[in-house]
């Protein structure tokens, strides 16, 4: 039996982890956008070049804030730890690896895959089992720690791909 519990559905949320899954939302509709511009035979440069900015302005930070503020209250080899911190890695090692050579479209689809089997385990797993594991005065401290606001990549990004019909 796999240690790690995974709800069928997304619980409520505490106020503390809200923003996160606010977060999370966005890096859906990343993944979404990766389809949609497979599906559409949009230019893998198109695509990689907006991943790349998303995941420097959007998904990194979330990582950092996650691995800083939530994980920290969570004990040495805590599976649930483990188990974000090395789905972390394997992501930013698959987007790193696209600096030696460029990404294909199967590289782009199996991304928008990790990213959001991830973040379906977050809402669905640690998040839930953060909210059973930490004090009420523990989720206070978390509710009043000001993160860094999420940058809006899509209102400066002038290549909106997944709303194209033409490939370029």
């Amino acid at each position: 039996m796999d240690p790690i519990a995974i709800a069928p559905r997304p619980l409520k949320r505490h106020a503390a982890l809200q923003s996160y899954s606010r977060d999370h939302h966005f890096g859906l509709l990343l993944a979404w956008k990766l389809r949609k511009g497979c599906s559409k035979g949009i230019s893998n440069k198109r695509m990689q070049d907006y991943l790349q900015c998303s995941l420097q302005a959007e998904l990194l930070p979330h990582f950092r804030d996650e691995e800083q503020f939530l994980l920290t209250h969570l004990p040495a080899g805590d599976e649930y730890a483990n188990r974000t911190l090395q789905e972390h890695a394997a992501i930013e090692s698959l987007a790193q690896s696209w600096n030696e050579k460029p990404a294909t479209e199967e590289d782009l689809l199996h991304f928008a895959d990790l990213l959001d089997a991830h973040i379906r385990f977050e809402e669905r797993g640690l998040f839930s089992y953060l909210q059973s594991q930490l004090d009420a005065s523990t989720l206070q401290q978390l509710e009043a720690i000001e993160r860094t606001a999420r940058e809006d990549v899509d209102s400066k990004w002038p290549d909106l791909f997944w709303l194209d019909n033409q490939k370029k």
